[in-house]
């Protein structure tokens, strides 16, 4: 927990930092906080404006740090929410917006070291594959069970996966500044599909194929494998494209 005085002391300097030849680096580097935490209290405690300094000025340092000051408070917030409301954003269509909207430009190394103060950090994407809001999900999951339960829960559940024989993790360990090298024998068309379909009472029926199920073959396993030995009437399928036709 911090100081109140400290917080006080940061919005004062923010607020301040024309009259006080300081930019955002500077501030943060004099209080020692993060940048995400700056923000957070000149949104929380906007209302210390006013208050003198009285817990960071005694405890300042003369270390100097790089700054830039075609950077302001707004260009950063506009390039942090962006980043947040598009995980997956381009690096030169953000520089050209914000030339656009500011006509001020950076270096790209400027705008990740933006991103790097604001623990913003490059990872493996999570994909949320159900495009719609957590009310639509729950709707529908409770339209599920009710279809469920109307065939009282006899029914045959079919879906496919797929592998790529030779493929390596996408993230390893190595000395840094190294680069972490695997062997890998990985091929797109050493791709190999499998399809299965069972009910609560037993397995029903099970295909593998080199390559993808289009609808051609999954209509097929269905007609020639799936119905001559379901023990119910009833299948049980996710919305993949291949599972929709008529």
């Amino acid at each position: 927990m911090y100081p109140y005085a400290k917080i006080k002391d940061a919005i004062f300097l923010y607020k301040n930092k024309k009259n006080l030849k300081m930019n955002i680096d500077v501030i943060l580097f004099t209080t020692q906080i993060a940048r995400s935490t700056l923000y957070n209290w000149i949104e929380k405690f906007s209302y210390l404006l006013d208050s003198k300094m009285s817990y960071i000025l005694s405890k300042r340092t003369s270390k100097k740090i790089r700054s830039n000051r075609k950077l302001t408070a707004e260009i950063e917030i506009f390039i942090v929410n962006h980043v947040r409301n598009n995980p997956d954003f381009n690096i030169k269509k953000l520089t050209n917006k914000v030339i656009k909207k500011f006509g001020v430009k950076f270096s790209v190394s400027h705008i990740y070291r933006i991103l790097g103060y604001n623990n913003l950090t490059y990872k493996k994407v999570h994909k949320i594959t159900y495009p719609y809001g957590k009310v639509r999900f729950k709707k529908a999951v409770k339209n599920i069970k009710k279809d469920i339960d109307k065939c009282n829960n006899d029914f045959t559940a079919i879906d496919e996966t797929a592998v790529y024989l030779g493929s390596a993790n996408n993230y390893g360990w190595s000395k840094k500044g190294d680069r972490c090298k695997i062997n890998s024998s990985f091929n797109k068309s050493n791709k190999y599909s499998l399809c299965q379909a069972i009910s609560k009472k037993s397995f029903i029926a099970s295909e593998m194929i080199k390559g993808s199920y289009n609808t051609k073959k999954f209509n097929m396993f269905i007609e020639d494998k799936v119905i001559p030995n379901m023990d119910n009437n009833v299948l049980f399928m996710d919305g993949c494209t291949i599972h929709k036709s008529k």
